[in-house]
């Protein structure tokens, strides 16, 4: 399995979670998301989105040599909790 479709499988697993969670009573965190988040069509237009963002600057780096990801995106993407 190539990493492209990985991150694809990923995220669709993320949707369904999401998604489940929402349905269910839970809260999104990520703000951005939250805007989305009111419909299943909105949630999967942004999870889509974001998948299609994600896979595009990998191909991207992946184009121009840089194949370390974590030394050219020292990043999370896990969205910031609020404070208690």
């Amino acid at each position: 399995m190539s990493s492209y479709s990985a991150g694809a499988a990923l995220s669709a697993a993320d949707f369904a979670v999401t998604h489940a969670n929402l349905q269910n009573g839970g809260r999104e965190l990520n703000q951005v998301t939250r805007i989305f988040s009111s419909s299943t069509a909105g949630l999967a237009l942004n999870l889509a989105g974001e998948t299609a963002g994600v896979l595009g600057i990998g191909y991207v780096l992946h184009r121009i040599g840089i194949t370390n990801w974590s030394a050219a995106l020292p990043c999370s993407t896990s969205p910031a909790r609020p404070p208690p």
